[in-house]
């Protein structure tokens, strides 16, 4: 079984959208359940990376990679960065919009701790109907 306290590293790929990753990395950055945020800048051609790189600390990683090779490059960049350097217990893959509690991210965690041959594990999204019930 796997370690109650295990870390969790949270990766954010930013191309061209410095303005909603520093939103999500600073609210991810309060959440007690992320022991690190790393974000990549996937070659943005704006000033993303400089804008970022504003906002990184002891918590807050900021990288860049070598091109831009697409979405699964850019994770996989920030992958191989978290194992080589944070020695974290798993990753938390985050697009810059997504919304995600402290909560919802212990829960996950739970079931990886739970579950040790589950691998991936996701929240499911709620999607609710114009009276206010969930779908």
């Amino acid at each position: 079984m796997k370690e109650k306290n295990s870390t969790i590293s949270s990766l954010i790929l930013n191309y061209n959208d410095w303005k909603t990753t520093k939103h999500l990395a600073l609210e991810l950055n309060e959440c007690s359940n992320i022991t690190d945020v790393v974000i990549v800048d996937n070659c943005s051609s704006d000033d993303s990376y400089i804008k970022l790189k504003e906002i990184e600390s002891t918590k807050i990683h900021v990288i860049k990679s070598e091109h831009n090779g697409g979405y699964g490059y850019g994770n996989n960049y920030g992958i191989k960065y978290i194992a080589e350097n944070l020695q974290c217990t798993y990753v938390l893959i985050c697009n810059p919009d997504v919304e995600i509690s402290n909560e919802c991210i212990g829960k996950l965690r739970t079931t990886m701790i739970e579950n040790p041959k589950c691998a991936i594990a996701a929240p499911i999204q709620r999607l609710y109907k114009k009276d206010g019930k969930i779908i």
